[in-house]
Formats: structure tokens, C-alpha cells, sequence
């Protein structure tokens, strides 16, 4: 008898633990803001630091990389941006590279190395 109550006792526990475990993880991530400029990752690697909204989107149509680059001199980050579908971003970032200073929401994150931000919201900061 003891032992059946050892075992409903055991899987008690492994129950309630793994309900609470499953609460946290739906636990909703607040997004974060980065604020950056957009930059061609070609362009930026060859030195220019700028682009217009013409030449970014004709970029992205092309498949150039286009991303949000956030800090200056080298301590600058460059980040792609993932749309919530897991589509790449760049499309959506290069209808604002008119802007000097863009807003990207959400989970940033850093794979080996690769910088990267699922966004939920993309506006201008200027």
C-alpha cells in the first residue's frame, strides 16, 4: 500500500510540475524597441553607411540583404529582422530606409554570432 501511495504521490508532483511549467512558458514576452538605421549589408561592408528608400527597396526586390544597424563606429551591430510568419523582414525594413532613425519591436535574440529580431511592429523614430 505504501508503495502505490509512494507512486500516486511521484506522479502528483511530475503533474503539478509540469503544469507549472507549461504556464511559464506561455507567459507573454514583452517586446523590446531597438532603434537603428537601415543599411544595405552589402553597402555596409564596403564602408557606406547610408542608403535611400529607391535603392533599398530595388535591393531587397533583387535579394540583397537589407537590415537594421544599431550603434556606430565598431561597436555597430547589425541586426536581420524576421517577421512573426518567419519571413525575412528586409522587404518590410527597406519602405523605411527614408527615415534617419527607425524603431524595430520585438524578441531579439543571438544565434552564433548571427544578431536577429522577430518583429512585431516596424515604425519611424524621427
Amino acid at each position: 500500500m505504501k508503495k502505490i501511495s509512494i507512486i500516486f504521490l511521484f506522479l502528483a508532483f511530475l503533474v503539478a510540475s509540469t503544469d507549472a511549467s507549461i504556464a511559464a512558458a506561455k507567459k507573454p514576452v514583452k517586446p523590446k524597441k531597438t532603434i537603428g538605421s537601415i543599411v544595405s549589408m552589402t553597402d555596409f561592408f564596403l564602408g557606406k553607411q547610408t542608403i535611400t528608400k529607391t535603392d533599398a527597396v530595388a535591393k531587397a526586390d533583387q535579394g540583397s540583404p537589407i537590415v537594421l544597424k544599431v550603434g556606430e563606429g565598431k561597436k555597430a551591430k547589425l541586426y536581420f529582422i524576421i517577421n512573426e510568419d518567419g519571413s525575412f523582414g528586409g522587404k518590410n525594413l527597406a519602405k523605411y530606409a527614408a527615415n534617419k532613425k527607425v524603431a524595430v519591436e520585438g524578441a531579439t535574440k543571438t544565434v552564433g554570432g548571427v544578431n536577429y529580431i522577430i518583429a512585431t511592429k516596424i515604425d519611424s523614430f524621427d
